[in-house]
């Protein structure tokens, strides 16, 4: 039997991390196709892990529904007037 040292998993475990990164990215909805592709340019997702992923993606959502609830504030403003 051959013996597997802590590298052998390590670089197993960021595989699996980085195939399941690679799926969430391309199974995102259409309004996230920027931010998917701004992560895939800007930053190295060999190095990135599943938390950082989330973590961008929910600020990313929270700044776009921010945008849109000023957007439809904006036009009622403009409806009234």
């Amino acid at each position: 039997m051959g013996s597997y040292n802590g590298n052998t998993l390590d670089g197993i475990y960021l595989s699996l991390e980085f195939k399941a990164i690679r799926k969430v990215l391309r199974s995102l909805p259409k309004r996230f196709s920027t931010k998917a592709t701004a992560i895939e340019e800007a930053k190295d997702i060999n190095a990135m892990c599943i938390d950082e992923l989330v973590e961008s993606l929910q600020t990313f959502e929270i700044n776009l529904d921010e945008t849109k609830r000023s957007k439809i504030k904006r036009e009622k403003n403009i409806f009234y007037k």
